[in-house]
């Protein structure tokens, strides 16, 4: 099983100064005229607000830049970092109920880990990793204790 984040090397670097954008949904400027709450024209915006909407339109922007077009038609309408990083791990990884059963499948998988007898050390370390590397994907490292 391939953890498609883990693909995304190259985005997580780009985008490590703004990456408050992927945990944290940006919001565009308002302010209330005779208790209305109206968008705040760009004229407006404080330092702070401008900032935050450069920001996150660069972490968007790294986002598309990953994207295969596949990938891309998932979130070309979403405007918004978070929000578009949001449906791709749904999309690529699911929802938390999918996320908690795939995990219970990998831990499972590591409990029944046995080598062959025809399988070399390199071999059997390698299947060993990629499940560790899976658990670890899905919030769940496997202490070291037991993988030795």
């Amino acid at each position: 099983m391939k953890n498609w984040a883990s693909s995304c090397t190259k985005l997580e670097k780009k985008i490590a100064q703004r990456s408050e954008y992927l945990t944290k949904e940006w919001v565009a400027p308002v302010k209330t005229i005779e208790s209305n709450v109206v968008p705040k024209p760009r004229s407006e915006w404080i330092e702070a607000e401008v900032f935050a909407a450069y920001s996150n339109k660069n972490a968007r922007n790294a986002l598309v830049t990953a994207l295969s077009s596949t990938q891309f038609s998932h979130i070309q309408h979403i405007p918004n970092a978070k929000q578009a990083w949001d449906k791709l791990k749904v999309v690529h990884e699911g929802d938390d109920q999918v996320r908690t059963l795939k995990l219970q499948m990998v831990l499972a998988q590591f409990e029944e880990l046995r080598m062959s007898e025809t399988e070399s050390i390199s071999e059997f370390y390698g299947r060993v990793e990629i499940i560790t590397n899976e658990a670890m994907s899905l919030g769940q490292p496997i202490d070291e204790l037991l993988v030795v």
